[in-house]
């Protein structure tokens, strides 16, 4: 789906506009293109802005206007004064994507918003790092670009499989199996097996869920009377929202539970204490009817919580079961939870408990050796 955005750069600060990013318009002189046309400076000196390093491959504007006879800087000097080395090394693949010739065009307010700061600079030092195009309910139909490799690896051999695409204001279709399981979060419980989160599928694991809720051990998870059809759409609602995310729990790949995330100031659990910076919520169902290995909750509870605290503004959990709900309440206190007040929710009375992150590293440790971790938690 190409972006039709005019491009704001000109060839030169005195030339007319350029013509959009879909045609480009060669120069007065007819020689180079001129619109957009970006082309690396020297590959080793590049100027530094105050507080920060130089943008890759020094990109600066090609000598491409026979209007006014705007050169780019040589090689050896830069227009704006003295120049110094740069302080890392690029991967080969990475510095071979930022020598190569690219058009760019865009503007602050486009979809492709790229730019340098006019009258200050020329090199490019802004584009999007991502765009997607979501269809609701088909994510066949759903379109995404990134500027180099999905892997985010320069020695990736499919690095450099999207940059044409990006540069043009394209977006392609997602590829795989959109019922794969969607892995967020690995670790290895020693005697029980490899622990593993995957993001919940409304459409394919609606009837899985609801033959959990829907048993009379799951009766605080208030569902018990709720059809297939009622349970989807209640997860694609979740699905839906930024701030609430579900997961499977899966031992060995065999679905053992779900996991759900959220924050408390966009639940109803907000409204009934002081919300911090920081407060991430969680609710467990371990899937009833079924006989877990000894010692599988005390094992399951703290990789959990080892999943939440990844995210580096996590500061401190906070958990709200039925004051009724005893199994529960003795699993939070082994687990180090404070309990606080108890608050009326919508359907329930319920025990408010806080576990900070210094409080479980010093229960639990870091056990950064004995996990293998996905994305950064949602």
């Amino acid at each position: 789906m190409p972006a039709a955005n005019w491009a704001s750069t000109r060839c030169c600060r005195c030339c007319a506009p350029a013509a959009p990013a879909t045609s480009p318009r060669p120069c007065a002189t007819g020689s180079s293109p001129g619109p957009a046309a970006w082309t690396p400076a020297a590959p080793t000196p590049a100027r530094s802005p105050p507080g920060g390093p130089p943008s890759p491959g020094g990109w600066r504007r090609s000598p491409s206007c026979g209007r006014c006879g705007r050169r780019a800087p040589s090689t050896n000097a830069s227009p704006r004064g003295p120049t110094r080395p740069r302080a890392w090394v690029w991967p080969s693949a990475a510095v071979a994507a930022l020598r190569a010739r690219v058009r760019l065009a865009g503007d602050n307010d486009a979809v492709l918003a790229t730019g340098s700061v006019p009258g200050v600079s020329d090199v490019c030092r802004r584009g999007p790092v991502a765009r997607y195009v979501w269809q609701v309910g088909d994510r066949a139909a759903s379109r995404w670009i990134v500027p180099f490799g999905s892997s985010g690896r320069a020695d990736d051999p499919h690095f450099l499989d999207q940059s044409a695409h990006w540069a043009a204001g394209d977006l392609i279709p997602l590829e795989g199996d959109p019922t794969m399981a969607v892995v967020v979060y690995e670790e290895d419980l020693p005697g029980m097996g490899r622990l593993s989160l995957t993001v919940l599928n409304p459409k394919t694991d609606a009837e899985l869920v609801h033959g959990w809720v829907t048993q009379p051990r799951a009766t605080y998870w208030g569902m018990l009377d709720h059809s297939v059809e009622q349970v989807r759409e209640i997860y694609e609602l979740v699905d839906g929202l930024p701030t609430h995310h579900a997961f499977l729990i899966r031992l060995d790949d065999r679905p053992i539970g779900l996991f759900q995330s959220y924050e408390p100031d966009a639940d109803p659990v907000g409204e009934r204490y002081d919300v911090r910076s920081g407060d991430v919520g969680m609710h467990l169902l371990l899937a009833p009817g079924q006989q877990p290995p000894r010692g599988l909750t005390g094992a399951v509870v703290p990789a959990l919580i080892r999943f939440l605290f990844r995210d580096p503004e996590a500061r401190r959990l906070v958990v709200e079961p039925d004051v009724r709900n005893e199994r529960a309440l003795n699993r939070l206190k082994i687990t180090g939870f404070t309990f606080e007040s108890e608050i009326d929710m919508p359907t329930k009375r319920a025990q408010l408990a806080f576990l900070t992150r210094e409080r479980f590293t010093a229960l639990f440790g870091d056990h950064a050796a004995a996990r293998r971790t996905g994305p950064p938690a949602p």
